[in-house]
Formats: C-alpha cells, structure tokens, sequence
C-alpha cells in the first residue's frame, strides 16, 4: 500500500484541484501529453498495484514494520489477520479499487479535468470503506467484511 497504490493515487487525486493562496484560486490540471501520460501511468499502477494486493498470503508490510499511525489504524499482523479471515472480502474491495480507476482512465485519455475530478472523489470512496473494515480499529471492529462491495 504504502510504496505503490498510495504514492500513485496522491498523483491521481493531486492531478486536478484548486488551491487558495491569499484568497486568489489557482486552479491545477495537467497542461500538456506528457503529464498527461504521468498521471494515466500512475493511474494504471494502481489498478495493476490492486492485483498484488489479491496475492494470497501476500505481506501487509514488510517485516517488523509497525502501524504507521498508532492508536488509528491497526497493526500490519492484525490487517493481516482481517483479511485472512475474509479473503473474499479483502477481493472484492480490491477489485472495486480496480475498478474505480476505470472512469479515471477514460478522463485522462479524453484530457478531461473534470472528469478526473470526479472520478478521484470514487476512487476515494472505495478506499475509504476498505480502510473501514480492514484498517481503522473503531470501524473494523464494528465493520464486517461481509458489508464489501458486491461484484
């Protein structure tokens, strides 16, 4: 997650915003092919990055690594457990990230800006219901992996 889905999202949902700098907006998009190009290679990470995350047994982080935000989200070994207690669970959220990417990709083919927009706020609500069941102790330990996406 943390080398290749999430550096690779932030270029997807980075790539279109408005910033406030004194009160003026600065609006960003990508300007020209080539970082076009940049944000659909990073786009398409992701969704091949999804297929590494359906990797059975695959690790949650590397070894001896501990929770990046203590007392937030839960630790590697218990992700790790969440999801080898519902695989299937774990898959289909996986596989809606994947999917997710698809209306991304076709906003970057057309150089649609706000298309790409859009589609980011998706892609953030598929991660956000993963990070529910399986990452945040509050809403993991209440969440079920049965309330994943249906396929």
């Amino acid at each position: 997650m943390n080398s290749v889905i999430d550096p690779n999202v932030d270029v997807v949902w980075n790539a279109v915003k408005t910033d406030i700098d004194h009160g003026k907006q600065i609006e960003h998009a990508p300007a020209n092919d080539e970082e076009w190009a940049a944000v659909r290679h990073s786009a398409l990470t992701v969704a091949e990055g999804t297929n590494l995350l359906m990797m059975p047994g695959r690790a949650v982080a590397p070894p001896g690594a501990g929770s990046l935000s203590p007392g937030i989200e839960l630790a590697p070994d218990q992700i790790r457990a969440l999801i080898d207690k519902s695989p299937s669970g774990w898959n289909q959220f996986a596989r809606a990230l994947q999917e997710s990417l698809q209306p991304a990709l076709a906003a970057i083919d057309k150089k649609d800006p706000q298309a790409l927009f859009e589609a980011g706020d998706k892609i953030d609500e598929v991660c956000e219901s993963c990070h529910q069941v399986f990452w945040y102790p509050e809403q993991g330990a209440s969440a079920s992996p049965a309330s994943a996406p249906a396929r």
